[in-house]
């Protein structure tokens, strides 16, 4: 094999290899914030953590889940400066709306709390995660 194309096919291998431990941390002005599942929330409670969990519900009974976590559902608590952008605020009102077709999967960052007994509508929820920000949404129909 030529020498350019094994140094071409070894800075491949680097590259994609960063990328891929890249994903696994973030740090936004110097801080590390970890990926973690949804079922791990409970261990970093106070953490700012990224977590990709799909959205829905219907009525007053709404929540992150996780196929992997059955019985662990998490309240998403969210301000006006989490959902600025128009798309994602147009995402979540169609999700409401026509909650029995869709629901987001979300990649969100930010903080788990269970201080409280109870969260969401007569308690359904396990905590809270107030959300700092939010990366890749995506649509999903209902299956």
């Amino acid at each position: 094999m030529n020498y350019n194309v094994r140094i071409a096919i070894f800075l491949i291998l680097v590259v994609a290899l960063s990328a891929i431990v890249s994903c696994a941390t973030y740090k936004p002005y110097g801080q590390k914030v970890n990926w973690v599942s949804l079922c791990e929330l409970p261990n970093y409670v106070g953490d700012t953590v990224f977590v990709t969990a799909s959205y829905s519900g219907m009525e007053e009974y709404w929540s992150l889940w996780d196929k992997d976590c059955v019985g662990f559902n998490v309240e998403l608590e969210t301000t006006s400066s989490t959902i600025s952008d128009e798309h994602l605020d147009s995402l979540m009102n169609l999700v409401r709306t026509k909650y029995y077709q869709y629901y987001l999967k979300l990649d969100i960052r930010g903080v788990f709390s269970n201080e409280d007994e109870f969260y969401g509508h007569l308690g359904t929820n396990t905590g809270v995660f107030k959300a700092l920000g939010f990366g890749r949404v995506k649509l999903k129909r209902v299956r």
